[in-house]
């Protein structure tokens, strides 16, 4: 008997049966099959960076620029995004228990630097990537004993500030050796520090040692003492924070930043985020943050929810979790029982609904439905969870296997199916409402470009007949 469902994608026309889940019930609790293929997992997992973007809506953020975000996501997985309408790219799949403790660019912005404080330990994981490709360029773990950190980039070099050292130090990460160190009153960012006689200057690290130069600013109040110094966001000069909430540019402008009730900022509660971009400070009543615009005046200042910024880790509070808005965000499915196959059809089973895969208008759509089958589905497999896996890649993956073919249950919202048959191309398949997007690999990316990036994209009718297709006839038993 026919009906009809509905779904984001429509009404939908539909086959109505029922299901005797008596008939399989001894099967959900059978130990899974032994791998059908030599290497542990499908061949996506081995490539770097990740092929498709995936939309992490539980992650957290850390904001390097205006269009540049970082994320942690469940596994310690390391992502970026910097398309608004794109989802992010993978750049590490799995870090040690931690944070990000700081992410910014070199001059020429395309370099990646990102600093992960490695849990509870005093090890810092230091990693470089191109932005042009997303692969790792060095990475090396740095012994940094100090909770009173600040870091920038110089050249290549990264460059700490210990402020309970009273330290700058250059860090050579291709090694993870300490190549300089200059002792000095009171450290700013970007190299900065102020002397004894409380003149501040900027210290160039030229590839061997630190080169000292003073940064003058225009003569101010005795109510403006600078206590707080660092590089312009767009690299153009100094921008110097006072105790009175100025910022002072070394080219000369002089603006407040609009703190209630006029206090004065907190020398020893005053940091930077991301690209020298947004300024996080305490006062005698609360944090906040200001952001820095491009010509170096003050923007926005909005309350920020750590109470001390220096013992934080920066990533978004409330203060600049507002600009999470900026990158659109997908939601995913990504737990079912079963997979079977009806009429040609993929679908994903959970209790009594299901997820239809269907080729329509020439491409490749996820539908919903409350289906009730009248009669057995003969061509079916229990999904199976395998600790030890997620164990190795910092989330759930579940297994189920049939006729020499091997599906893969991905908690991150995708499904890759494989072949003993080693003709056969695997295939990896966003879990979502509508669209379906993947990759297969033989290097072909299908949907939408938010999970494609800037890849050209083959046609889901294309994948259909030449991949999915023969995968499912592998899974009925159909192809030997």
């Amino acid at each position: 008997m026919y009906g009809r469902g509905y779904s984001r994608s429509g009404l939908q026309s539909i086959k109505r049966v029922t299901l005797k889940l008596d008939e399989h019930h001894g099967e959900l609790h059978a130990a899974p099959a032994a791998l059908i293929v030599n290497e542990k997992l499908p061949s996506i997992f081995r490539c770097k960076p990740f092929p498709l973007r995936l939309s992490l809506s539980n992650s957290n953020c850390y904001l390097v620029d205006k269009g540049l975000m970082l994320g942690n996501a469940h596994g310690n997985r390391l992502v970026l995004w910097d398309n608004p309408d794109q989802g992010g790219v993978t750049l590490h799949s799995q870090l040690r228990n931690g944070q990000i403790a700081w992410a910014g660019r070199d001059q020429d912005r395309q370099t990646l630097f990102v600093v992960w404080a490695n849990g509870t330990h005093a090890s810092h994981t230091v990693m470089r990537f191109d932005l042009r490709d997303y692969a790792m360029l060095e990475n090396s773990v740095l012994m940094l004993q100090s909770d009173s950190l600040q870091f920038s980039v110089d050249g290549s070099t990264l460059i700490v500030c210990d402020g309970k050292l009273q330290q700058i130090q250059a860090w050579d990460i291709a090694n993870g050796e300490m190549i300089d160190a200059l002792t000095v009153r009171q450290t700013g960012l970007c190299n900065s520090f102020q002397d004894r006689s409380g003149n501040w200057f900027a210290a160039h690290f030229n590839g061997l040692g630190f080169e000292v130069l003073p940064v003058s600013f225009h003569p101010q109040r005795g109510s403006s003492e600078i206590i707080f110094l660092m590089a312009a966001p767009n690299r153009d000069g100094f921008i110097a924070v006072t105790r009175s909430g100025r910022l002072l540019h070394s080219k000369g402008s002089d603006t407040k930043i609009q703190i209630a009730n006029n206090e004065d900022i907190l020398a020893e509660c005053i940091t930077v985020l991301g690209d020298n971009r947004w300024i996080v400070f305490g006062t005698s009543t609360g944090s906040f943050v200001v952001e820095v615009n491009d010509d170096g005046t003050a923007g926005n200042c909005t309350p920020f929810s750590a109470a001390n910024p220096r013992q934080t880790n920066p990533t978004l509070a409330s203060g600049v979790g507002q600009n999470r808005n900026w990158i659109v965000q997908k939601t995913y499915r990504n737990r079912f029982h079963r997979i079977a196959l009806y009429n040609g059809c993929l679908i994903l089973l959970r209790n009594q609904r299901a997820f239809i895969l269907q080729n329509s208008n020439k491409t490749l759509n996820w539908v919903a439905s409350p289906l009730v089958f009248s009669e057995p589905l003969r061509v079916e497999a229990h999904f199976q969870h395998d600790n030890k896996f997620e164990k190795e890649v910092g989330f759930r993956l579940e297994f189920a296997r049939q006729n020499q073919m091997e599906a893969v249950l991905d908690s991150r919202g995708l499904l890759h199916l494989r072949s003993q048959n080693s003709l056969l191309t695997e295939l990896t398949l966003t879990i979502n409402d509508g669209l379906a997007s993947g990759w297969t690999s033989d290097g072909r990316w299908f949907g939408s470009a938010y999970h494609c990036g800037p890849n050209a994209i083959s046609s889901s009718n294309e994948i259909d007949s030449d991949i999915l297709q023969p995968l499912l006839k592998q899974f009925s038993g159909g192809l030997h």
